[in-house]
C-alpha cells in the first residue's frame, strides 16, 4: 500500500504571495510550483489583520490549530468566524479576503486545491475519537499533538503516526480507512473526472 511519513524536517518556508509573510509548506503534489499546483498543504502564523494572497482558480480550506480566533470576510460580504480549535472555514480563493484577529497571531492549517482537479473533504476531530470512512484518491492525517493509530482495510498495519507528522495514502481508494486518536485532521482528495 502506498503511504509516506512527512516528517516536520522536510517541511519547507515559503514566502506568501502577498510579501507579507511566509508559510511552512507541509507537502505539494509532484512537480508543482507556488504559481500552479493540483493541491498544496501549509501552515502559516497570522500575526496581523490584513488581506490574504490571491489565490485565483483554487479553492481554499483553512484549520485554525493555534490561538483566539479569526474572522475571515470575504468580498465584504460572506463571513467565517473561527473561534475555536480545529474550525475551519472553505471558500474561493479568488475572494477577497481580509483576516481579523479575534485577539493575538493566530497558526492556521491550509489545504489549497485547484478548482476542478480535486474535490476536498475535511474533518477535524479535538476530543478522542475512532473514526472509519472510504479512503479517497488521496488522504492526509496529521495529528496535532497525541500519537495516532492508523489503519486502511483489516490487513495493513502502519507506524504510529506521531504529533506534527503528516500521514499520505494513495492507492487504496474505497478501502476503509481507521484513524483512532484526539486532536487530528483527515483530508480526503477525490479526483474530479
Amino acid at each position: 500500500m502506498p503511504y509516506t511519513i512527512i516528517s516536520p524536517s522536510m517541511f519547507k518556508t515559503v514566502p506568501w504571495k502577498n510579501g507579507k509573510g511566509s508559510t511552512l509548506e507541509i507537502a505539494i503534489n509532484d512537480g508543482a510550483t507556488l504559481d500552479k499546483f493540483d493541491w498544496r498543504l501549509s501552515m502559516a502564523e497570522v500575526t496581523e489583520n490584513g488581506p490574504f494572497s490571491d489565490f485565483s482558480g483554487y479553492q481554499r480550506n483553512l484549520i485554525l490549530i493555534k490561538g483566539n480566533g479569526l474572522t475571515l470576510t470575504h468580498d465584504d460580504k460572506q463571513i467565517d468566524n473561527l473561534n475555536q480549535y480545529l474550525a475551519f472555514a472553505t471558500f474561493d480563493g479568488a475572494s477577497k479576503t481580509v483576516a481579523t484577529l479575534h485577539d493575538e497571531a493566530i497558526t492556521d492549517f491550509n489545504l489549497i486545491t485547484a478548482t476542478g482537479a480535486y474535490t476536498a473533504d475535511v474533518a477535524t476531530y479535538s476530543e478522542p475519537s475512532s473514526i472509519e470512512e472510504n479512503v479517497a484518491d488521496i488522504h492526509f492525517i496529521y495529528g496535532l499533538s497525541d500519537p495516532l493509530e492508523v489503519s486502511i482495510g483489516t490487513e495493513t498495519e502502519m507506524p504510529e503516526l506521531q504529533p506534527r507528522h503528516l500521514l499520505k495514502i494513495t492507492g487504496t481508494k474505497g478501502e476503509t480507512l481507521t484513524v483512532s486518536g484526539a486532536n487530528f485532521i483527515v483530508l480526503g482528495l477525490t479526483e474530479n473526472s
